[in-house]
């Protein structure tokens, strides 16, 4: 009995210190990399602490891989009940001093992932409180915007691009489509090695993403983002995205107000289309601001007033036919498809739209009048 109680006691007493010894690393803020390295030391084998999502937080010794191990033991680990994470221990055989160890250190990666946690969660809640200031246009003194920025690992020094993305999938937690998302937004970043940052507002999803300097935005320059978002337009019939330009941080609430009408003035133009770049539609907004102070309303009724008449009157699409077709740059194909009707029919359409309203697209000029006249009476009508 001395001899059981001798040993539990010195068992007892190596479990203090062990655990004494990583707190004291954690609470003196050593880094996780420090208190891995000595629970290794003290379990004499390789250890690794994943996370929830199996992605490696840290190891020691800082070489070697798992697909190396042959005899790998793993624990979970968990914060408030819940689990946040795996750590494993490359070795055959555990004594009973390795397996205090093991808990000891449980526990004591508990709390570095907790601390971790907490921080992270007060910088995600700072920076997005910061974020929706600049998306609102509230004034901030740039030399606050560069420091703050900084502080919150949003660098001033680079260009920035925003990016909306809107469906009534969004407004649903852990729906599927907020979770494919967040693939698609982590592999951008990994591909660019750029930070990516995302604010919701309800159904909408506003992507903060920066880039190396360019004076613009261009399609060629997002053609990752359009590869990566092309299969889920696609999938989800009411998913759509507006592109912003670059903008220094302090003015990144332009951006935002040009992917905002990327996708206001794009879906009047196309809703098919689904994705919408403001180089795309900056001519279009300008008009739009320009019909405030010209009045465009009888130059649309000379110009289409019989188009729009007869469609009322017959329920027919010759506006939509022509608008499709002034698009297309006069293609009966490419209309054809844009309406999933024959070829022929849309020559039969256009025939009776220059015979019903005795409209001549003869020039340049009268083609982008009454492209321009359509789409006013479009988007008035949206």
């Amino acid at each position: 009995m001395e001899q059981i109680v001798n040993k539990h006691a010195a068992l007892l007493r190596r479990s203090e210190e062990i655990y004494k010894k990583l707190t004291t690393l954690v609470l003196e803020n050593s880094g996780i990399q420090t208190v891995a390295d000595n629970v290794s030391q003290m379990i004499e084998a390789p250890i690794i602490l994943l996370d929830k999502a199996g992605k490696k937080i840290v190891c020691s010794p800082m070489v070697g891989r798992m697909n190396e191990y042959t005899h790998i033991k793993q624990w979970d680990i968990t914060v408030d009940k819940e689990r946040v994470g795996k750590f494993l221990i490359e070795k055959e055989h555990l004594d009973e001093m390795d397996k205090i160890c093991v808990e000891q250190a449980r526990l004591v990666f508990s709390l570095e992932l907790m601390r971790r946690k907490t921080a992270m969660d007060t910088e995600n809640h700072l920076r997005g409180n910061f974020i929706e200031e600049l998306l609102a246009g509230i004034f901030l003194p740039q030399e606050e915007v560069v420091n703050k920025g900084r502080q919150l690992g949003l660098d001033p020094e680079i260009m920035w691009e925003i990016i909306v993305m809107e469906s009534a999938n969004l407004m649903e937690e852990g729906s599927p489509l907020l979770h494919e998302l967040s693939s698609v937004i982590e592999s951008v970043n990994l591909a660019h090695a750029n930070k990516v940052y995302t604010q919701k507002q309800g159904n909408r999803l506003v992507i903060l993403s920066a880039a190396p300097y360019q004076p613009i935005m261009t399609k060629e320059t997002n053609q990752l983002w359009m590869e990566k978002l092309i299969p889920l337009i696609k999938k989800y019939t009411d998913f759509q995205v507006g592109f912003g330009g670059r903008a220094l941080l302090w003015e990144i609430h332009l951006s935002y107000l040009e992917a905002r009408n990327s996708l206001l003035i794009g879906l009047s133009l196309n809703k098919g289309k689904k994705m919408y770049f403001y180089e795309d539609i900056e001519l279009f907004k300008l008009l739009l601001d320009s019909s405030d102070y010209v009045n465009m309303d009888p130059v649309i009724e000379r110009k289409i007033g019989k188009l729009i008449q007869y469609d009322k009157e017959n329920d027919s699409d010759l506006v939509k036919t022509l608008f499709y077709y002034l698009t297309s740059n006069g293609s009966l194909k490419e209309t054809a498809n844009q309406l999933y009707i024959h070829r022929n029919s849309v020559k039969y359409c256009i025939d009776r739209i220059k015979e019903i309203a005795d409209i001549k697209l003869d020039t340049f000029q009268e083609k982008v009048l009454y492209y321009c006249c359509i789409f006013f009476h479009n988007f008035k009508g949206s």
